[in-house]
């Protein structure tokens, strides 16, 4: 096997402290190219990732020297350049070449010292960054329509969904319950499937998560979320019986990886069937399209004459009712199609 030193990389390092490092190696395990990640004062990468065009993304935190600036250098007109954290979550995007194209903070709106333990990465195909940090900060950038807008209690997860040119979100969510979410402040596990539905795993202290196609509804100290496309609703959640630690999806199937204990010692190991998710709001049968009868539908869960897993694609938010502003998405979706 071919061996190389870190210094054979051309970057150029001109901080004082520990910072990241991203390589990129061809077939031949040989340095492509390398960069140096960080600022003056100790910096730590925690996840790395790729899409189908060869674009590299980093996540991790960059430290700052107390009462200082930041001088994590951003890239004009990024998503975030300035912040008030001093531990601070950020994302980095390559090209497949090595060369910047982008650097953002992902803290709060402004005053933030709660978003500052280990986010973890997950990339899209189409240049998306999905980036879930832990945050006890009640100003993340929610974004309108999002499935949570704000905090419920103590410790909550909040996910960037980071547009391909790292401009914007295409959406940002809290998830969590009235109680610390990853109160052990590991790095929560991720998992994006080909239709965009970002998976979440994580510890919890919560007893009150919100549930939706759960297979394990009562508490315990673990659960597992999945996401919308868009950032909206629930496609599921659920609590499970082990630590959740490394979770990956295949052929409508996710794989959940983790720790058990006793009686059920060693480690655990978890497949969950996935239903093919709805096309759209209303579309109760999930055939792509919406018809009067399953409006109705939707009308009588509104009503209360019917329980919402009548039809769960009417019931976006996964609450156990029906909005006015569901039903006119399913008004939407029967009018304008999926």
């Amino acid at each position: 096997m071919a061996h190389w030193e870190f210094p054979a990389i051309s970057a150029t390092r001109e901080r004082n402290d520990a910072d990241g490092l991203l390589i990129r190696l061809d077939r031949n395990l040989q340095p492509a190219w390398g960069r140096f990640i960080g600022g003056s004062f100790g910096d730590q990468m925690t996840r790395v990732a790729a899409d189908a065009a060869g674009n590299a993304y980093v996540t991790g935190i960059v430290n700052r020297v107390l009462g200082s600036m930041h001088d994590f250098v951003t890239t004009p007109g990024a998503l975030q350049t300035t912040t008030e954290s001093d531990l601070a979550p950020m994302l980095v995007k390559y090209t497949a070449g090595g060369d910047l194209a982008y650097a953002t903070f992902l803290t709060a709106r402004s005053g933030d010292s709660g978003t500052r333990w280990y986010p973890n990465l997950a990339a899209a195909d189409d240049g998306t960054a999905y980036v879930a940090v832990i945050t006890a900060s009640n100003a993340m950038p929610a974004t309108a329509g999002a499935f949570q807008a704000m905090p419920r209690g103590g410790v909550d997860h909040f996910v960037f969904a980071v547009q391909p040119d790292g401009s914007a979100l295409r959406y940002g969510t809290y998830i969590g319950g009235s109680q610390d979410d990853q109160p052990n402040m590991v790095i929560p596990a991720l998992a994006l499937d080909a239709a965009g539905q970002l998976a979440l795993g994580f510890a919890t202290f919560s007893n009150d998560l919100p549930l939706r196609n759960a297979f394990l509804t009562a508490p315990t100290s673990n659960a597992i979320v999945k996401l919308a496309a868009d950032g909206s609703a629930l496609v599921y959640a659920s609590y499970v019986r082990h630590a959740v630690t490394a979770l990956a999806h295949r052929d409508a199937a996710l794989y959940v990886g983790g720790r058990s204990f006793p009686p059920d010692n060693g480690l655990g190991a978890l497949r969950i069937q996935e239903a093919p998710a709805p096309a759209c709001a209303g579309d109760c049968d999930g055939n792509a399209t919406v018809l009067v009868n399953e409006l109705v539908v939707g009308v009588r869960i509104a009503l209360g004459e019917l329980a919402a897993d009548a039809c769960g694609a009417v019931d976006r938010d996964g609450d156990g009712s029906v909005s006015i502003a569901e039903l006119i998405g399913a008004v939407g979706a029967l009018l304008n199609g999926c």
